[in-house]
């Protein structure tokens, strides 16, 4: 296994060697076997893309004290920069309780890291496939994985114990390319997942979006169509929204019943988001274009367009509504005004091109943490 390790820049050397009063994490069972001693730090090959300085990762991280807002969207800089996974990050996640950041990766692992140590607390291990997303549920307590080889992995957060794995039941001739997405109820008693499979009979795609009872692991209620990506809960629980086609379809959770059609892209759906109050809906796609639209009446509020026309992988929007963050294929994070429907800033990670894979904001919106082609992981934040 590579040694994990914590990369910043020399600009913020004298920074994260400052004493902080940050508080110690909670004592684990079993710690990652990658992390390295201060004794045991090496340098780094200089063939890796990645900055050559190395520190342990028991080093802690000086942690941003400014809310990431538009008005110091300039001022935003790399803090560090983590490398602990052998291939793609594909997807990260702040803990709702500021405490962890999760990313999960295709080599078939998912590592819980501790914000304030920048360090990794545990990997998870189980999927035989790599892991395409990973969610915390709303009370911090379980992480759910979900994987290419067709399971969603529950986990227990604090002990890092496999909880339950679900496999949906769908029909006979579907075979499964795997589970893409999934996401939580805002009470945390719902989740909804969504699958890729194929046809043994016709060879026809289809994608099936799955709701699960918590509690019981009981899969109550299918969705099926040719393309779907995407999918996202009302803030309230009581409609999912659904990236199918070109479209956003809102569905009502109780009935399964079709709310309304958001109707304006020009190719694929791939991402949504909705504001913290409900009345927006923020989509992504493939034709390079962010859109915001309103929930009530379904009518588009504006398009925050990508003038060099990469699609959108990833978004995400700060806690405040403020500041949404898109991600592209051309290794770009891109940052918007989400009021005044302008683009503030593009960050581009020291002129890489590998794509953006995961964008998430901190549950404070202190920091933003992006996950790049790469495989590194890189924590933004305003300096001090």
């Amino acid at each position: 296994m590579k040694n994990n390790v914590v990369l910043i820049s020399f600009s913020v050397i004298m920074l994260l060697l400052t004493n902080c009063n940050l508080a110690s994490p909670a004592p684990v069972t079993t710690a990652d076997p990658g992390l390295v001693p201060p004794s045991q730090k090496t340098e780094s090959s200089s063939s890796s893309p990645l900055p050559p300085t190395e520190f342990s990762t028991s080093t802690p991280m000086q942690q941003p004290n400014h809310i990431l807002s538009p008005d110091n969207a300039n001022s935003i800089v790399e803090i560090v920069r983590w490398s602990g996974h052998t291939d793609r990050v594909t997807s990260i996640a702040f803990s709702p309780d500021d405490m962890l950041l999760a990313s999960a990766s295709l080599d078939k692992t998912v590592k819980l890291w501790d914000v304030a140590a920048g360090q990794v607390l545990r990997t998870l291990s189980g999927h035989t496939g790599g892991v395409k997303k990973v969610v915390f549920s709303p009370d911090s307590k379980i992480l759910v994985s979900v994987s290419g080889d067709n399971s969603i992995k529950l986990w227990d957060v604090a002990s890092g114990q496999e909880l339950r794995t679900l496999r949906a039941n769908h029909p006979d001739d579907i075979n499964s390319y795997g589970v893409l997405d999934i996401a939580f109820s805002a009470d945390g008693r719902i989740m909804a997942s969504l699958a890729e499979t194929v046809s043994s009979s016709t060879n026809n795609f289809f994608f099936y979006v799955d709701l699960w009872d918590v509690a019981s692991g009981a899969q109550f209620r299918t969705w099926s169509d040719d393309w779907i990506y995407g999918l996202a809960f009302s803030p309230d629980g009581k409609m999912l929204a659904l990236g199918i086609g070109k479209n956003v379809i809102l569905s009502d959770v109780s009935s399964g019943l079709e709310i309304r059609t958001f109707n304006g892209h020009t190719d694929f759906v791939h991402n949504i988001v909705f504001s913290q109050d409900g009345k927006t809906l923020i989509s992504g796609s493939k034709d390079a274009t962010v859109k915001i639209w309103e929930v009530a009446s379904g009518q588009e509020i504006r398009s925050l367009d990508n003038s060099e026309g990469w699609g959108v992988l990833s978004m995400a929007l700060s806690l405040n509504g403020k500041l949404l963050a898109s991600a592209y294929d051309d290794g770009t994070v891109r940052l918007w005004d989400v009021a005044g429907g302008r683009e503030i800033r593009a960050l581009r990670g020291n002129g890489y091109t590998d794509p953006v894979w995961s964008v998430a904001f901190s549950p404070d919106a202190n920091i933003f943490a992006s996950a790049w082609g790469d495989g590194s992981i890189r924590l933004w934040g305003v300096q001090p």
